[in-house]
């Protein structure tokens, strides 16, 4: 095995669960490409519909609590407490910014809930 191809094996970047027929990625964790095998046996269920890859760079979030990967761009309310999956309409957002940002907040708040501009419910601190 040359150097080269024994240390692309280390590079950081994001493992992939991916949907065999579309393409869609479902999941995203930050990783190696000699992480593949543990993604596939520990972490997520690939099923036969389903394939992880390796990718260093991407457009893509996943911020723990979240139920799938979204554009980094993607604008999320953050509501305080425990409101369910209904994105609230009455109470203002304790935060509102893009994916990408909650990603690197600290996010250990006592409990919350993330929607989508769409009032898609797709984060909570209560998994």
């Amino acid at each position: 095995m040359d150097k080269h191809t024994d240390m692309e094996k280390f590079t950081n970047g994001f493992i992939q669960l991916v949907k065999k027929e579309n393409g869609d990625v479902l999941a995203q964790r930050k990783g190696a490409q000699h992480q593949l095998n543990y993604f596939a046996k520990c972490t997520w269920n690939v099923t036969d519909d389903l394939e992880l890859r390796f990718v260093e760079k991407t457009e893509l979030a996943h911020p723990i609590k979240f139920f799938k990967a979204l554009h980094k761009e993607t604008i999320v309310s953050v509501f305080a407490n425990d409101l369910g999956n209904k994105m609230p309409t009455k109470i203002p957002a304790a935060w509102t910014g893009t994916v990408a940002d909650f990603e690197l907040l600290d996010n250990q708040w006592w409990v919350w809930d993330a929607y989508t501009q769409d009032g898609e419910w797709v984060g909570t601190s209560e998994l």
